[in-house]
């Protein structure tokens, strides 16, 4: 399984037109529910990052918390 995280923005041609900056980043294998995502947004609420390990039946193969 080759994930490419430092690839994100890229265009085909190798350019990188995003010129913002990540502050969480997270990937999984399999799409998330729609009261999955709910949860994480509602979590911002408390201008917290919710701990994202807890998303019920998620399966999270990356997660850079950069902090709250």
């Amino acid at each position: 399984n080759d994930t490419k995280i430092d690839t994100i923005g890229a265009k085909s041609d190798g350019s990188y037109p995003f010129k913002g900056k990540l502050d969480e980043l997270a990937a999984w294998d399999t799409a998330l529910t729609a009261t999955q995502v709910q949860s994480i947004y509602d979590a911002t609420g408390t201008n917290l990052t919710k701990d994202l390990t807890t998303v019920s039946g998620s399966n999270l193969v990356y997660w850079n918390r950069m902090g709250d």
